[in-house]
């Protein structure tokens, strides 16, 4: 009776064995590793995620905060929280083109003003978002830089918000500013307070530029540049993706001209020109009513609007789903 328990026993063992070995074999050595790999790569990322964000909220807790609601991160859902305004110095100052160290290609947000032209590296306007420049005689310019929408803008401060610093937020996935008087929140492509005593009001935009550091020299050989005093440019990047669009695993140093264009408001008419609708020659359209001629320069990486006496039109150059997130009832202009 004993030896056929025995028997039994090493029968139950053998089978045992037999299907872990047939198993085995089901699992090729090299997918297992490559999974394996991979976990461990996944496990990586996602404590640098963690960190990061453990160092981000470590560095917004020392800046006094506003309570909004609005997206914390780009792409994220709203959501009411306490947004940091980050100061931002006004130090910058008029520098040589070899101190500002610029590559042609690099973009400068451009103005002329009292007759003197002005680039303001968008390298320079990465590292702030925002500048104040106390500068350039007595009007509050206010230089703005959105690497999420693609959107540089120069905005005039007047009596009641005369300078600005930075908003760790978004509002449509665009740059938020917040005034210094009266600590009121402003929207940058919608020129507008959406929070704080001066909600609703609209702030002024002063005629301006983004193109090629290339072509502003060309226009402007004599132009001024704006910079920050002993420290370089950094290298900026782009977030040439939309909503719901996986990120890339390599930041792009270009911007991603199918996606870009200049679009233009006029009352209740907002109209947007996708770069890739655009060439040599400038186009005539209407908006609200008017004429104006739009141009585009495909090296220069810029386009311009006048009307029909030759007067500039203010229009923004941004990605076209940064500009349908704040007009969705835009025209779309099509090449015809």
């Amino acid at each position: 009776m004993k030896n056929i328990k025995n028997l039994a026993a090493v029968i139950l063992l053998s089978f045992f064995v037999f299907t872990a070995c047939n198993k085995t074999k089901d699992v090729k050595p090299s997918e297992d590793a490559e999974s394996q790999a991979e976990n461990v790569k996944t496990s990586k990322e996602d404590s640098l995620k963690k960190a990061r964000k453990k160092q981000w909220e470590e560095a917004m807790a020392k800046y006094p905060k506003i309570k909004i609601s609005a997206q914390p991160l780009p792409f994220q859902d709203v959501k009411e929280h306490d947004m940091a305004v980050i100061n931002q110095p006004d130090d910058l100052a008029i520098v040589s083109a070899k101190e500002a160290a610029l590559a042609d290609d690099d973009l400068v947000l451009g103005i002329v003003l009292n007759g003197k032209a002005i680039a303001y590296p968008i390298a320079y306007l990465a590292g702030r978002e925002v500048v104040n420049d106390l500068v350039n005689g007595d009007k509050n310019l206010v230089a703005t830089w959105c690497p999420i929408s693609g959107t540089a803008r120069m905005l005039l401060g007047d009596d009641e918000a005369q300078s600005f610093d930075f908003g760790s937020a978004l509002h449509n996935n665009n740059l938020l500013i917040v005034d210094r008087q009266t600590s009121s929140t402003w929207s940058q492509i919608a020129a507008e307070s959406i929070l704080g005593p001066l909600k609703g009001k609209k702030i002024g935009i002063y005629p301006s530029q983004q193109s090629t550091w290339k072509y502003w020299l060309a226009k402007h050989p004599e132009t001024l540049i704006m910079g920050v005093p002993k420290k370089s440019p950094r290298k900026y990047v782009y977030r040439t993706y939309g909503p719901g669009q996986e990120r890339p695993k390599v930041r792009p140093t270009q911007h991603n001209t199918s996606l870009l264009g200049i679009g233009f408001t006029d009352g209740e008419d907002q109209l947007f020109l996708p770069f890739s609708s655009l060439g040599q020659d400038p186009v005539s359209v209407k908006l609200n009513g008017k004429s104006i001629r739009v141009s585009y320069d495909n090296e220069g990486m810029t386009a311009w609007a006048e009307d029909a006496q030759g007067n500039p039109i203010d229009g923004l150059l941004a990605y076209n789903w940064a500009w349908k997130g704040f007009y969705a009832n835009s025209r779309v202009y099509d090449g015809k």
